[in-house]
């Protein structure tokens, strides 16, 4: 799956179309975990011109290490590629309740940056200690910091208050939840498609 990084404005492409899709996650949260496979099996259902799902990274303040797992997003895609985010996403989905409040609660944000940093280099061997010391410090203070803070600061323009959360082409889009399947998202994900398709006279 091709991802692309949109800079500053941080929404990471699963596909590039014409009808967006943009949906809201925090990678700590077990209900944007739940949401994932439909909203993937959605991503790849559309060739890349017809639909485009982007995933904007929303991390929610009462997961105390959220803002570390999307900084990681941005040091991890700045230092090894746009195409490392996908499979990162899914390896934080895979190990989130380490990183959940409770099985974190003797550990400083440090010390949890540095658990993240191993399960970073386990995941990714080519991983450098500079290329991530380069985004992560535990204390912010660097461009992936910056990054993360602006697209927090981009989702709430949005009204984005939870996560997930989604758009349809810049519209809120209130009815789906974790539960929808492929099947439920078609619904209403393809009259939209077809209606962004030219038409022609014959």
């Amino acid at each position: 799956m091709a991802t692309a990084l949109f800079g500053f404005i941080a929404a990471l492409l699963l596909h590039v179309g014409v009808a967006q899709e943009p949906t809201y996650i925090d990678l700590l949260c077990p209900f944007s975990k739940a949401a994932y496979d439909g909203v993937k099996a959605l991503a790849n259902h559309y060739e890349p011109e017809d639909l485009r799902v982007k995933a904007v990274l929303f991390p929610l303040p009462f997961h105390q290490h959220g803002f570390t797992a999307a900084e990681s997003v941005f040091t991890i895609t700045s230092a090894l590629g746009d195409d490392h985010f996908t499979p990162w996403l899914e390896v934080l989905y895979n190990n989130q309740e380490r990183f959940w409040n409770k099985a974190t609660k003797d550990l400083s944000a440090v010390q949890v940056t540095n658990e993240v940093k191993e399960l970073a280099k386990k995941t990714f061997p080519a991983l450098t200690d500079k290329q991530w010391e380069k985004g992560m410090t535990g204390y912010g203070g660097t461009e992936a910091d910056q990054n993360t803070r602006v697209t927090w600061k981009y989702a709430c323009t949005r009204t984005v208050t939870g996560t997930p959360q989604y758009k349809s082409n810049g519209v809120p889009f209130e009815d789906a939840d974790s539960s929808w399947k492929l099947e439920d998202w078609l619904k209403v994900i393809d009259p939209l498609v077809k209606a962004d398709k030219p038409k022609y006279d014959l």
